[in-house]
């Protein structure tokens, strides 16, 4: 399989800056996007990073592809799984800052600040309605990934530790 190739703020800020649209349950069910979900799995899996970080995420549009769905590290399970049209909320309003990074940020780190408890909403790659609760790291990887889909990079939260 071959990797996609992840676009950069250098190369592309506008097209990482468009918001994602939702697709239809025929469109997630189609052997396109299954194949699409399959590369993306294998990009965010086969990506190595200059500074020791390991990728925990990457979105439909980081690789140009303007849709609601990106994948994400399960700290717990160490496993990727897939988020189609995901809809976030947040449940605390306990708040809490740390360093992230970005693969259309090349070598770039900074502080944000992000809510600790998120609720989210999806589909996964069979069209399966799923709602679950995470905190800590998994629910800040999945808030980044989610930012990228509405057109919101890491750098445009970023705050002083």
């Amino acid at each position: 399989m071959k990797k996609l190739k992840i676009i950069t703020i250098k190369k592309d800020e506008k097209l990482l800056r468009t918001k994602s649209k939702d697709l239809t349950k025929e469109e997630v069910l189609s052997k396109k996007f299954q194949d699409f979900l399959d590369q993306l799995l294998y990009t965010v899996k086969h990506t190595k990073l200059k500074n020791g970080w390991e990728a925990a995420g990457l979105s439909a549009i980081q690789v140009g592809n303007p849709i609601n769905a990106f994948v994400s590290l399960d700290l717990d399970t160490n496993e990727f799984k897939e988020y189609i049209n995901p809809e976030i909320e947040y449940i605390h309003d306990k708040k809490e800052i740390a360093e992230e990074g970005c693969l259309s940020i090349p070598e770039v780190t900074g502080y944000v600040e992000r809510p600790k408890k998120i609720r989210i909403k999806y589909l996964d790659r069979t069209g399966k309605k799923h709602k679950e609760k995470l905190t800590g790291w998994n629910s800040r990887i999945i808030q980044h990934e989610y930012d990228h889909l509405q057109g919101v990079l890491f750098i445009d939260k970023l705050v002083t530790k």
